[in-house]
C-alpha cells in the first residue's frame, strides 16, 4: 500500500486506485479485508489499541482519536480476524486483518467514511449479496439486489431477473408479478452483453409465443446463434468462457425437435433433426441420444437399423436410468418397428 492511495485487490488483478479513507488505507481479496494506518516511529506496541467485533472495528493510539472507527461494511468472522504492529522506515504501521463473513466485494470498509462520495458497489458485488439472501430464503432482499445489479449492466443479473419475471418455479419464490415483456427486454440486454443462455431463452419465447408473436423461424435463428456463440466462447454467464455444455446441448436438442415434424413456419426435415440430435448426443444429452434410438428404430431421417437403435437406447439409459427403453428393442433382433 502506498501513502497516496489504496488498491482494491480483486481475483483477476488490480483495479484503479480508490481515494484513501480518512486516516487509513485498505485492500481486499474476495475473502479478506486488510486495513492499515501509520503510527509514530518507535511507538511502543502496548500503546496501540485495536478492538474488533463482528460488526465494528476501532484502531488507533491509546488516548488519541482513533485512526479507524465505525461499523463495518459487512459482518466478519472473528476467528479469522487479527492485527499486528509493524516497524517501517521512519514510521510504524498497524495492520488489521478482517475475514469476511460473506465472500463479496466491499465498496468501503467503514460505513459512512466516504460520505456522499462513497464509491458505489459494483454490479457483481450486488449480485453476490443477492445470492446470499437467496440462500437464506430472503427473496425480498435478494430481488432488490438482483435489480440493482441488473441496472448496473451485470449480464448474469439481467438473465436472472428475466427468469424471475417468467412464470415458473423461480418466479414463484420472488414477490413479483408475471411480466413476460420485461423478461424479454432483459434477455435482449443479456444477449447484447454476450450471453448465449439469453439467446436460448429468447428462442424459447419466440417458439412458445404468448407475449411475443409465435415465430418458429426466428426461434431457430436464436437457437442456432446460441450454439454458434457458445462454440466461440462468447458466453459470460457466471464469468466463465464458453456456453455451459448442458445449455448448448439443450439448444441443439430443441432444434432437432423443431425439425422433426416441422413447427409453425419451419418445415419438417427429419434428416436435419437427426443431425441436431447427433450434435447434442456428443455432449451426452440423454434425451437426444434416446431420440436417435427412436429415429433408427423407426427409420425416420436415417435408414432403419435396430442394432444401432439398441446402442443408442442402451447409452441413453446409462446416461439417465429413468428413461424407459422399449423392451422389444432390447430383447430381440430383427427388423426395426415401422408403426
Amino acid at each position: 500500500l502506498t501513502p497516496e492511495s489504496s488498491w482494491v485487490l480483486v481475483m483477476d488483478g488490480l483495479r484503479e486506485p480508490l481515494p484513501c479513507a480518512p486516516g487509513y488505507r485498505w485492500e481486499q481479496t474476495r475473502e479478506m479485508v486488510v486495513v492499515s494506518f501509520e503510527v509514530p516511529d518507535k511507538l511502543p506496541p502496548e500503546l496501540v489499541h485495536v478492538s474488533i467485533t463482528s460488526t465494528e472495528v476501532i484502531g488507533g493510539v491509546r488516548g488519541e482519536t482513533p485512526m479507524v472507527s465505525g461499523s463495518l461494511h459487512q459482518s466478519v468472522c472473528l476467528s479469522g480476524c487479527g492485527w499486528e504492529h509493524r516497524a517501517r522506515r521512519g514510521y510504524g504501521e498497524v495492520v488489521i486483518t478482517l475475514a469476511k463473513a460473506v465472500a463479496i466485494e466491499w465498496s468501503f470498509p467503514i460505513k459512512g467514511d466516504c460520505g456522499d462520495g462513497m464509491t458505489p458497489m459494483d454490479g457483481q458485488s450486488e449480485y453476490e449479496i443477492a445470492k446470499f439472501h437467496e440462500r437464506c430464503q430472503d427473496f425480498d432482499r435478494s430481488l432488490h439486489r438482483i435489480r440493482k445489479a441488473a441496472d448496473k449492466g451485470l449480464t448474469v443479473a439481467e438473465l436472472h431477473l428475466g427468469q424471475i419475471y417468467q412464470p415458473g418455479d423461480t418466479q414463484q419464490r420472488y414477490p413479483v408479478s408475471h411480466d413476460p415483456a420485461a423478461a424479454v427486454d432483459l434477455y435482449l440486454r443479456a444477449a447484447v452483453g454476450g450471453s448465449s443462455d439469453a439467446l436460448v431463452l429468447l428462442g424459447a419465447c419466440h417458439q412458445e409465443g404468448g407475449h411475443l408473436e409465435r415465430d418458429t423461424a426466428l426461434a431457430v435463428r436464436y437457437f442456432e446463434r446460441a450454439v454458434s456463440e457458445g462454440q466461440k466462447g462468447n458466453d459470460v454467464i457466471l464469468g466463465r468462457a464458453g456456453m455451459p455444455v448442458q445449455h448448448r446441448a439443450a439448444a441443439l436438442f430443441t432444434l432437432g425437435m423443431i425439425h422433426q415434424y416441422g413447427d409453425g413456419n419451419v418445415g419438417a426435415d427429419p434428416e436435419a433433426a437427426v443431425r441436431w440430435w447427433t450434435a447434442a448426443a456428443e455432449h451426452n444429452f440423454a434425451p437426444a441420444v434416446f431420440n436417435l434410438g427412436v429415429a433408427y428404430c423407426k427409420g425416420v431421417g436415417v435408414p432403419a437399423d435396430l442394432s444401432v437403435a439398441r446402442q443408442h437406447f442402451q447409452r441413453a439409459q446409462r446416461l439417465n436410468p429413468n428413461l424407459q427403453i422399449p423392451e422389444s428393442v432390447l430383447d430381440r433382433g430383427g427388423e426395426a418397428d415401422t408403426e
